[in-house]
C-alpha cells in the first residue's frame, strides 16, 4: 500500500503543468486597438477652436479719430477753440493766449517746447527771473564727500542738481549708474563741475537751466508762472531763445502744465 501510494504521488508531480505563458494567453481578454498616428480620436466634448481670439479694439468715434482734441475734457476742448491750430504768433499774442487758456485751479508753469534738427544739442541759458521753479541745490567737495556719497549709496537723492569740484570727480565715478540716468552727474559741460561751486550754485538758483534736447529732437523748458506779467515771460523766453541756434530750431511752442499749445515765432526770424 505504501508503494502504491508514494508511485500515485510520484506521477501527479510530474505532470507538467502548462506553461504560464499559454495560460496567460488564453485567459487574457481579447487586446484594444493600438491608436496610430494615421488615425484621428474625435473628441466626445464639443469642438473646441485653437486659433488665439483677436485682441478687442476698442470702438473710436469718427470724430474723435479726426481731431484729437476731442479725446481731452470739455475745459481743454472749450481752451483749444481760442487757438488757430495753423497759425503762428508773436510771443507776445502766444504769452495772451496762454493766460487765457489755462485749464488749472493752480498757478501753472509756462514751458517752451522746441522741436530741433539735432538731438545733440547741449547748451546754458539764464533766465533773468529763473525758472518759477525753486531748484534744491547741493555742493559736494573734498570735506562733504565721504557723508554725501555715503547717503546716495544707500539712495538718498534729494537735491534738483549736485555741484562738484574736479577734486571728487573721480569718486564720483562709481555712482555715475545712479545720477547719470536721472540727469544728476555733474557735468563740465553743464556747468555743475568747477572750482567754484558756491557761485555755480548761486547762478543755478538765480536762473542758470541747462538746454538738453531729448532722443526725438525735443526740448522741453519751463519759463515761468501764468501769474507772472507779460514782461518777465517775455524776457525769459528771448534769453532761452538765444541759447538756440536759429539754423537747428524747427518749431516753437508756449503751453501750460494742461493747456493746448500754441505755436510761435521767434523774435529774430520771420518764420519757424
Amino acid at each position: 500500500m505504501a508503494k502504491k501510494k508514494i508511485k500515485e504521488t510520484v506521477e501527479e508531480l510530474s505532470e507538467t503543468p502548462a506553461p504560464i505563458e499559454e495560460t496567460m494567453t488564453a485567459e487574457a481578454p481579447a487586446a484594444a486597438e493600438t491608436w496610430t498616428p494615421d488615425e484621428t480620436v474625435e473628441p466626445a466634448q464639443a469642438e473646441v477652436s485653437t486659433e488665439a481670439e483677436a485682441p478687442k479694439v476698442p470702438k473710436v468715434h469718427k470724430e474723435t479719430a479726426r481731431n484729437p482734441k476731442k479725446m481731452h475734457g470739455k475745459k481743454y476742448r472749450a481752451a483749444a477753440e481760442k487757438v488757430e491750430a495753423n497759425q503762428t504768433y508773436a510771443i507776445a499774442e502766444a504769452i495772451a493766449l496762454v493766460k487765457v487758456t489755462e485749464t488749472t485751479t493752480f498757478d501753472s508753469t509756462v514751458e517752451v517746447h522746441a522741436k530741433l534738427a539735432s538731438t545733440s544739442l547741449r547748451s546754458l541759458a539764464t533766465l533773468p527771473h529763473g525758472s518759477g521753479k525753486e531748484k534744491n541745490v547741493v555742493i559736494i567737495d573734498e570735506q562733504s564727500a565721504d557723508e554725501l556719497i555715503a547717503k546716495i549709496e544707500g539712495g538718498w537723492l534729494g537735491f534738483d542738481v549736485l555741484v562738484a569740484t574736479p577734486a571728487v570727480m573721480p569718486r564720483l565715478a562709481k555712482l555715475a549708474k545712479v545720477l547719470g540716468p536721472k540727469g544728476l552727474m555733474p557735468s563740465p559741460k553743464a556747468g555743475t563741475v568747477t572750482d567754484n561751486p558756491t557761485k555755480a550754485a548761486d547762478e543755478l538758483k538765480g536762473g542758470r537751466v541747462e538746454l538738453r534736447a531729448d532722443k526725438g529732437g525735443a526740448l522741453h523748458q519751463a519759463v515761468g508762472k501764468v501769474s507772472w506779467d507779460t514782461e518777465k515771460l517775455t524776457e525769459n523766453i528771448v534769453a532761452l531763445l538765444q541759447a538756440l541756434p536759429i539754423s537747428q530750431t524747427k518749431s516753437l511752442w508756449l503751453t501750460t502744465t494742461m493747456g493746448p499749445s500754441i505755436r510761435f515765432a521767434r523774435p529774430d526770424a520771420k518764420k519757424v
